[in-house]
């Protein structure tokens, strides 16, 4: 959605112009600025977040927010590569379950954000751990 058009055409272009990736179309076709992406784990933790959003009255989209559903933390060092410094450069912030944060840290590091290993800086770098998810699971 947010990388839209403009990153195929970016692909295509022989010209070599310098092409900032981060510029997409939004939803009603109007150009946009990409300002940051919010990696969750599941589906359901993005369609949380913008439910959470709706609810303080934000559009993300509007805001220039991706939230993207990595289908697993496994996959943190695909998606961080992408979007990350050494893709997009794009900032990053995310969600994470607590017990997932060893794997988070060497997939975000394994994407340039070397940072993410060092102790407690996590939240610095704009990754939460998910409590509403972990309490939820606790007491089903």
């Amino acid at each position: 959605m947010l990388i839209g058009d403009f990153a195929r055409l970016g692909h295509a272009r022989s010209d070599r112009k310098a092409v900032d990736w981060r510029v997409c179309r939004a939803p009603n076709g109007d150009v946009m600025r990409l300002c940051a992406v919010v990696l969750v784990e599941e589906d359901s933790d993005r369609m949380a977040l913008h439910t959470l959003a709706d609810r303080r009255g934000r559009d993300l989209a509007t805001e220039g927010i991706d939230v993207v559903a990595m289908g697993g933390i496994t996959n943190t060092r695909a998606f961080a590569s992408h979007y990350g410094p050494r893709g997009l450069g794009v900032p990053l912030a995310g969600l994470y379950d607590a017990p997932e944060e060893a794997k988070l840290q060497h997939g975000l590091a394994a994407a340039g954000v070397g940072a993410a290993l060092e102790p407690d800086r996590l939240t610095e770098l704009g990754f939460y751990t998910a409590a509403v998810r972990a309490y939820r699971t606790r007491h089903r």
